[in-house]
């Protein structure tokens, strides 16, 4: 005798199956736990009150996980970003968990059904994509239980609920060619009021100490811009931080909280992920108040803002954390790594 449970599952797969051959046509996307709004509410109201980056210029784009149980990170992220601007558009670069996207590409433009209401597409800068790719009817059923965007889609609903989405799967089947076609159409749509998030998580299937290693050289990667040597580092998805990268190129760089799953469970996990929280600050709307640490640490146009470090170091300077309490604008600090590097350079006004 057949369960309920598995009646319903096979119902299901049966539905998909005819939706996706295209016999009848997706309304819309779902979120990940579309109709449960206490799930994101808790998150919000648990990092209420703690602190947040301060980021000292226009926040053009960022890195975020898609793992909820750091959804912590998740409201870190969205609460700098609310504090900072209000977006009219938001990019969702997201990775082919699945490995069924053809090419390595999808959009779509349908609707998002989520514990807040529903998230209109922005159609326009949808088909602009399209365009570039040569993207005329993609199926938009590549989103379905692609939870690196519909995990993150609530949040935007939430905190901007007037935004529109443009979402993009980006595998690791796609061409180099269409990797620069996509650089070129983003760069298109964007402006002020468009805001760009690669939700990618870090290293996999290590455990936390083996997790910082692989994490201090995809750090050092992201700060010096090289997108070049993205290719071999241990992050889920690689062509998406090869665009955030090409596209921010003349942005600066803020790290707000590194993490891992063993960390934020509390459990000694030996199969850790591992996650950042990125900011890419807008070289032309940078404020006057932005500090820079000084070029002696080598991480050349990029900032690192924050209070305390890490206990690692990228390359010869180490990576900072959370909100930058301790730094003296236009005075002499005394920055501290476990190598003694960076200690007592002076800190100075962006000019």
């Amino acid at each position: 005798m057949v369960s309920k449970v598995a009646l319903a599952a096979i119902l299901q797969l049966l539905l998909n199956s005819i939706i996706s051959a295209g016999v009848i046509q997706r309304e819309c996307h779902y979120s990940s736990f579309s109709d449960q709004p206490d799930l994101f509410l808790r998150a919000i109201h648990r990092f209420n009150g703690k602190s947040i980056p301060r980021t000292g210029g226009h926040i053009s784009g960022g890195i975020v996980t898609h793992h909820f149980l750091a959804s912590e990170l998740m409201v870190e992220y969205f609460e700098t970003l609310a504090g900072n601007a209000k977006p009219q558009r938001v990019v969702i670069i997201g990775p082919d968990h699945s490995g069924r996207v053809p090419k390595g590409l999808a959009i779509s433009g349908l609707k998002w059904k989520t514990p807040f209401g529903y998230l209109q597409p922005d159609r326009k800068a949808i088909r602009v994509i399209g365009k570039y790719l040569g993207l005329k009817d993609n199926n938009p059923e590549y989103f379905f239980k692609e939870h690196s965007i519909g995990i993150l889609v609530p949040f935007v609903k939430y905190y901007f609920p007037h935004a529109k989405i443009v979402p993009v799967i980006v595998g690791e089947g796609i061409s180099r060619d269409s990797l620069e076609q996509l650089v070129h159409a983003l760069g298109e749509i964007s402006d002020d009021n468009t805001h760009v998030i690669l939700s990618m998580d870090f290293s996999h299937g290590k455990t936390a100490e083996e997790g910082k290693l692989t994490d201090a050289i995809a750090a050092d990667v992201i700060l010096n811009g090289a997108y070049d040597k993205i290719w071999g580092l241990d992050v889920d998805c690689r062509p998406g931080l090869y665009l955030m990268l090409r596209l921010h190129a003349k942005d600066r760089v803020i790290i707000g909280t590194h993490s891992n799953s063993a960390e934020v469970s509390r459990k000694n996990l030996k199969n850790c992920t591992t996650y950042f929280t990125v900011y890419f600050i807008s070289a032309a709307r940078r404020l006057a108040g932005e500090v820079k640490i000084p070029s002696q640490c080598s991480v050349g146009r990029k900032i690192l803002i924050g209070a305390r470090l890490l206990d690692f170091v990228s390359g010869t300077c180490a990576i900072l954390h959370h909100a930058a309490d301790q730094i003296d604008v236009g005075g002499s600090n005394a920055l501290h790594d476990e190598a003694g590097i960076c200690s007592a350079h002076s800190v100075t006004n962006d000019a």
